[in-house]
Formats: C-alpha cells, sequence, structure tokens
C-alpha cells in the first residue's frame, strides 16, 4: 500500500469508469393461509435481502454513518466513500467531507464537478441475528467473516459485534456454540444474545447482482491507518476498531477477534470470562492497494451508459480491489 507524501494534497474517493479500466370452509382458508405464509418464508429465506445488508447506507440530510469507509489517508478533513444519482440516471462513486460540512455526495460529472444531496455511504456489511429463547446454539450467517481467526481445532471465530447495556456497541467473537457474541468491557466478557455478524458478500440492490468488499490484515506499526475497519463505538462515542491477536501465548495456533482505539494501545480480547490486552496484533482495514492501469478492478460502486464504476483514490491511484 503505497502512502502520500508530506506536503502533497490528500487523495481523495473518486470514480473509475469500466472503460477507462483504471480502477428473495375455515379449514381450507387456514390451510390456504399456512401455504401462503410458508410460500413467504422460503421466498424470504432465498432473498439477497435475508442473507445480508447492504454495504451501502442511504444519507438525505447530510452526514455519513460512524463505520463509514474512509476514502482519503490521514488528514485533517476526513473523506468517506459515498455513491449517488447523476442527472443522466448514472450511479456514481465520489467522496463526502466529514468537515467543515457534509453539503453532500461530491462525484466528478461530465467534466465538472457536482455535490448532490440524498446519497449513499460506504459501510462494512452486518447482518442482524439474535439466539431463540429456549436455544444455546448462535446463529452464523452466511458469509460470516473470520478473517483468519480461529480456535486451536482450527475452526473458524467469526466478528461480530453487540451493545453492552451499560452502554456502547463493542466488536466481539462468535461461533454457534458459544450461544452468543462475547465482548468486553471494563475487563471482563459480556454474552450478548442479541448481536450482529460481520459478512462479506452482500447483495447490492442498484446493480442487482452481490459484491464483496474485500478487508485484509495490516499488523500493528504505532500508526492507525485511515482504512482501519470502526465497528463499534464507546458510549462515549469513541470509534472502536476491529483487531485481531494470538492468545494464549502458549496456544499459537489460536488468534481472536477483539477491538482496538488509539487510548489502549493493545488488541483487547475475550478468553473465558477474562479480557486479555495483547500488544502484538493486527487491525483490520479495507483493503485499498496499488492498482496498475492496464489491470481491471475489482469492487463494483456504480454505474452509467459506459458501464460499470468502480472506487479509486485519485492521488495515489489505488482502489479497492
Amino acid at each position: 500500500m503505497t502512502r502520500n507524501q508530506p506536503g502533497h494534497d490528500q487523495g481523495h474517493a473518486a470514480q473509475c469508469s469500466g472503460e477507462r479500466r483504471t480502477i428473495g370452509g375455515t379449514s381450507r382458508r387456514w390451510h390456504r393461509w399456512g401455504a401462503i405464509v410458508a410460500l413467504w418464508v422460503v421466498m424470504l429465506a432465498i432473498s439477497p435481502w435475508a442473507m445480508a445488508q447492504t454495504n451501502w447506507v442511504p444519507v438525505i440530510s447530510g452526514g455519513y454513518p460512524f463505520d463509514a469507509i474512509r476514502g482519503d489517508e490521514w488528514t485533517q478533513h476526513p473523506r468517506y466513500v459515498c455513491r449517488v444519482h447523476a442527472p443522466d440516471g448514472g450511479l456514481y462513486p465520489g467522496y463526502v467531507n466529514a468537515y467543515p460540512d457534509y453539503g453532500g455526495c461530491h462525484i466528478g460529472w461530465r467534466g465538472q464537478e457536482l455535490i448532490l444531496g440524498n446519497y449513499e455511504v460506504l459501510t462494512p456489511a452486518w447482518v442482524h441475528e439474535y439466539v431463540p429463547v429456549g436455544s444455546n446454539i448462535a446463529p452464523v450467517p452466511l458469509h460470516a467473516v473470520s478473517m483468519g481467526a480461529r480456535e486451536m481445532s482450527g475452526a473458524p471465530i467469526y466478528i461480530c459485534r453487540a451493545y453492552h447495556p451499560n452502554g456502547g456497541l463493542h466488536p466481539g467473537k462468535l461461533r454457534p456454540e458459544y450461544g452468543g457474541c462475547y465482548i468486553t468491557w471494563t475487563g471482563t466478557s459480556y454474552l450478548a444474545t442479541t448481536y450482529d455478524v460481520l459478512v462479506n458478500q452482500v447483495w447490492d440492490s442498484r446493480l442487482g447482482r452481490n459484491t464483496t468488499l474485500p478487508l485484509t490484515l495490516d499488523y500493528w506499526d504505532g500508526a492507525l491507518v485511515a482504512e482501519a475497519v470502526v465497528a463499534g463505538k464507546e458510549a462515549t462515542g469513541e470509534p472502536l476498531y476491529l483487531c485481531q491477536a494470538q492468545f494464549p501465548p502458549d496456544m499459537p495456533g489460536q488468534i481472536l477477534p477483539g477491538k482496538f482505539r488509539p487510548g489502549y494501545q493493545a488488541c483487547l480480547v475475550s478468553w473465558y470470562s477474562e479480557v486479555w490486552v495483547r500488544s502484538n496484533y493486527y487491525l483490520v482495514r479495507a483493503n485499498w492497494v496499488p492498482q496498475g492501469l492496464s489491470s481491471p478492478p475489482f469492487f463494483e460502486a456504480g454505474i452509467n451508459t459506459g458501464g460499470s464504476l468502480y472506487i479509486c483514490n485519485s492521488f495515489s491511484n489505488r482502489v479497492v480491489p
């Protein structure tokens, strides 16, 4: 991953066009109603909307979600990836300013910059789940993400998040036999039976197909990269990022997901009923990478009459692959 040089203008998210190659009797009535309900349940079960939320969150009056994906590198005025319909009916990716004013979604269109409202902002995709009453098995949706986290046996540990009764939305870990999502809070583990699960393949209703927002891991070297994925927040609103660490030290085959914020200077993971602080860990980030102009991009964010539109960083020529 390339970095901008000091003193240069910071790049922002932009659209890259496909053509440029840059980047589901009474008894008879009851039976009939039963059949209709059963059919509806089956259709819901196979519907893409039932499998996952979208990566794109609608915004009408300005602003952005707390877990929006950044389209720049570190600046005083962050820019987040958005998309919006232009006057020609096309769906164009762009950026929304975090400060000093939201304004709208900035896009490039026919040689000019447009700032448009009623846009969508790119975020990680989460599926809401809960443990049914009387059950001790936690549901795990299709396409749940583990990012390599695993038990000693090799069984994947999935990334989840949940609200704590005392405040905050906290990232944690999930397996069916856990009976819920384990999160950490003030030195203890808390088992939440209502939770969200991170997924990496979702239905994009605008494009009419599934898309995948790739994520990757960066070893913590003392610098919080702009692309780090925000997965939760403290009760104060301070963002919490996704991290992973090996634990216990004598079990090198086991990797646990956890939470990080700059004040911790560590990855906090849940192990049985306790919280462990790990100083050696990885951060989960959106996978922006250098991209050659002759190589096809991968993450589709929009479309116009010329074809698919992709997300890139206009300064360092990076894309979400």
